[in-house]
């Protein structure tokens, strides 16, 4: 609510003849009050949405989501080279702005098509057998249930190595116990967390490993085989923490040790 309060002041910034795009499908954006005179356009899965997401698909073999957006001027089709639904709307927003932007859409699939993730944001790579999605970053209970989401969507056997999630304030406790409850309800095969907060909350899921740093759960992948080469069983690997969790040790281990 405190970071709604905060974008409203931005369209309350906005002059006549200005565009803002908003998403429909955030209930806290679609009330937001826009000035007289300024352009809207919408975007999202609502039906009314200027900008509407009408498709999206996870190919969890070849680490892609495949879209189709549909706009006032025809459909924009493309696939993501990452893994994940929740993606979609990002690729729906990036159109909203190329059509208030006037931008042509003969290209808008294949440049959305070409994106890549930056650093240790949604980055996929593949580390021996492994397909490891790299969302070390950052973390909050809404990016890790859409992390957890695209991780059950790929092929093979999957790891959840989850982090803190830090300045959650009040929500510490039940933000923590929603996201192994759902990793859980997802069917993951296994769960492993470090971290004091998330420790704590895996005292109520005994089939969640508890580790002391994010070094003692690389070497635990190591020692189960994550990602050895010429191995047949597939695995799937989702590392994500907030950024004081320093969760790209898994990933760096894991990596040298596998391509080393």
């Amino acid at each position: 609510e405190g970071v709604a309060r905060a974008k409203q002041e931005l369209l309350d910034g906005a002059q006549p003849g200005d565009v803002v795009c908003l998403n429909l499908d955030d209930p806290r954006v679609a009330a937001m009050a826009v000035p007289d005179d300024v352009r809207v356009i919408t975007y999202g899965t609502h039906p009314s949405a200027t900008i509407r997401l009408t498709d999206v698909a996870v190919d969890g073999s070849r680490l892609a989501t495949r879209l189709r957006v549909d706009t006032p001027d025809g459909p924009v089709r493309a696939v993501l080279a990452v893994p994940g639904a929740h993606l979609a709307i990002n690729a729906a927003a990036a159109v909203a702005v190329a059509f208030a932007l006037r931008v042509p859409l003969g290209g808008l699939g294949a440049a959305l098509s070409a994106f890549v993730p930056e650093g240790m944001r949604n980055r996929v790579e593949r580390i021996g057998s492994a397909a490891v999605l790299d969302d070390a970053y950052n973390a909050n209970p809404l990016s890790m249930d859409a992390a957890l989401r695209a991780l059950r969507a790929l092929d093979g056997v999957h790891y959840a190595v989850l982090g803190d999630m830090l300045e959650l304030g009040a929500e510490e406790a039940s933000g923590h116990a929603a996201t192994l409850a759902l990793a859980l309800e997802l069917g993951l095969e296994n769960t492993w967390v470090t971290g004091p907060r998330m420790v704590e909350a895996a005292r109520a899921f005994p089939r969640v490993r508890c580790f002391d740093d994010a070094d003692a759960v690389a070497t635990a992948l190591l020692s189960a085989g994550v990602g050895e080469p010429g191995t047949e069983v597939a695995t799937a690997l989702l590392v994500k923490g907030s950024r004081g969790m320093k969760m790209e040790r898994v990933v760096e281990r894991l990596r040298a040790a596998r391509r080393g």
